[in-house]
């Protein structure tokens, strides 16, 4: 499953901010690459991430960068061979973050919930908090995993209520698709399934820069290009989820007369 950071990792590579490299030592607070051939400070207050190793998943702020060595607050020890994706401050760590959860804020994606365990003859369920707009309903055929979901035609939602109208047999869970909206997570925290990884990026993208919109306050022909570039991106890649069935899908048809 992709993580936050590794979602923030994407995004900075689509700014264009980035510089990929390997390890040739390192230490609980420092990353050592003797390739590199940057001036003193050009990473300070950008992002670090390490990508392979035991410190792989690390995301930390760069707090000095001087002799090819990345300085940051203690954490796992990086060694050699580590690789490593180095980002500047132009668009600091808290900045991608910030674009990320925005975007899963405010977007609709296709949601489970499996909460649920049928109960014989039972014709109502009330829904969990936050589960609305139902799409699909399934109910296990087996009652251990694997579970052999079977998709049910027979019901109907209606004020935070599934009605069934032929109701299954006791004691199966219920998968149920819904669309809802993402919410916060930490940085460690895994994306749902309903999120397109390459929307993601560039709906990040287009926040990012209009933060940087604001903080130039003033024209810039370039910036205004790169923004816009990035909301074409984010269209298109939204259109292109759109057409797999798990990033968003119907509601199914009804089998019976209400």
């Amino acid at each position: 499953m992709t993580t936050l950071v590794q979602a923030m990792l994407e995004t900075a590579k689509v700014l264009g901010i980035t510089y990929e490299g390997t390890a040739t030592g390192g230490s609980t607070t420092t990353l050592v690459d003797s390739a590199l051939d940057f001036p003193q400070d050009h990473f300070e207050g950008g992002t670090l991430w390490v990508t392979s190793g035991t410190a792989d998943g690390l995301c930390v702020k760069v707090s000095a960068y001087a002799n090819n060595t990345f300085t940051f607050a203690t954490s796992t020890a990086v060694v050699a061979t580590n690789t490593y994706v180095a980002a500047t401050k132009d668009f600091p760590k808290w900045l991608l973050k910030q674009a990320a959860l925005m975007a899963l804020r405010f977007t609709p994606i296709l949601k489970i919930d499996t909460t649920q365990t049928t109960v014989a003859d039972q014709e109502t369920y009330t829904l969990p908090t936050g589960v609305t707009d139902v799409r699909r309903v399934q109910v296990a055929a087996s009652s251990s995993s694997p579970y052999g979901y079977e998709t049910n035609y027979h019901w109907q939602e209606v004020n935070g209520t599934l009605y069934f109208f032929d109701p299954p047999a006791g004691g199966y869970l219920m998968r149920i698709w819904y669309v809802g909206y993402h919410g916060d997570i930490a940085e460690s925290g895994s994306l749902e399934e309903g999120v397109s990884q390459d929307w993601l990026k560039w709906a990040s993208a287009v926040n990012a820069w209009r933060w940087k919109m604001e903080q130039i306050r003033k024209d810039n022909p370039v910036a205004m290009d790169l923004m816009n570039e990035a909301k074409t991106l984010e269209a298109n890649a939204e259109r292109t989820a759109k057409r797999y069935q798990l990033k968003q899908i119907p509601r199914d048809p009804i089998h019976a007369d209400w």
